[in-house]
């Protein structure tokens, strides 16, 4: 849609020959699409910025999962030394009896 509207500006200051001097007649026959044009791009900015911020948090989220399961891991291994003791200390009071 905007080559059209850049080939057709084009011919159409080509036909009126006045050049840069009529561009705010073009500008007001064509508003429409230099404002849709604009709107797309500064779309496009904010998409490209919201998907750099999502894939930040996403790599935060990935580091705080792996610190997060390395702490389990590390609580699981004390909670089975706990057991393993309490355990042998059962096995030990009931062997008295």
């Amino acid at each position: 849609m905007a080559i059209v509207f850049l080939f057709d500006c084009g011919a159409w200051l080509r036909r009126t020959g006045d050049g840069m001097s009529d561009i705010g007649t073009v500008l007001k026959e064509y508003w429409g699409i230099v404002a849709a044009f604009v709107a797309s791009i500064v779309w496009l900015v904010r998409l490209e910025n919201r998907s750099i911020s999502n894939e930040r948090e996403i790599k935060r989220l990935s580091e705080q999962r792996e610190k997060d399961l390395k702490n389990l891991e590390r609580s699981q291994d004390q909670q089975n030394a706990m057991l393993v003791e309490m355990r042998t200390d059962i096995k030990q009071l009931l062997s008295r009896k």
